[in-house]
């Protein structure tokens, strides 16, 4: 098994174990969005379903486990592509800019997988990276919130893949 996808699942399953102060600290997020996948001239953007687990551990960071999982593929001249999988760990910066509002930003490292097919068979592939990004939440009430983001997942070798994700957040 690969040694970051096992530091990824770990960091999430710490940071759903830790318990809640006042303000609640552990968040879970769960979002629908896209992710396109950009190389040599071809875009195709399938679809995905994201979930998060995090925890503040200051007034203004955070840290995350994610993963996201391929929910309907993309198709042009006859390639199709799925994303199969994504997991990743980040640190979260964040600041209120508003008692209602909050804008964040992410960084961190990211696994990405994906299959391909066309007339001529199908094509597994791979790779791991430096993943950027940020968004913006609206509270509903003291620990829970709507959110819309924007990352770039990959951005290496001529292969560019972002997306955005609009969803909620539980805290817990």
């Amino acid at each position: 098994m690969n040694t970051k996808f096992i530091i990824a699942i770990a960091l999430g399953s710490l940071l759903s174990c830790a318990t809640a102060q006042e303000k609640k600290k552990n968040y879970a997020e769960i979002g629908y969005g896209w992710a396109a996948y950009e190389e040599a001239g071809w875009r195709l953007v399938p679809r995905v379903l994201k979930f998060s687990v995090g925890q503040k551990i200051s007034e203004n960071i955070a840290v995350e486990g994610m993963g996201a999982f391929g929910i309907a593929s993309s198709s042009i001249g006859g390639v199709t592509l799925q994303v199969n999988n994504a997991f990743g760990a980040y640190i979260k910066p964040f600041i209120d800019i508003s008692d209602s509002a909050e804008i964040y930003g992410r960084l961190g490292y990211v696994r990405v997988s994906g299959t391909a097919s066309g007339a001529g068979g199908s094509l597994y592939g791979y790779d791991s990276g430096v993943s950027y990004g940020g968004g913006g939440a609206f509270k509903i009430g003291q620990d829970n919130a709507v959110f819309l983001d924007y990352m770039v997942y990959y951005n290496q070798n001529g292969v560019y893949v972002y997306g955005a994700t609009s969803g909620v957040r539980f805290g817990f």
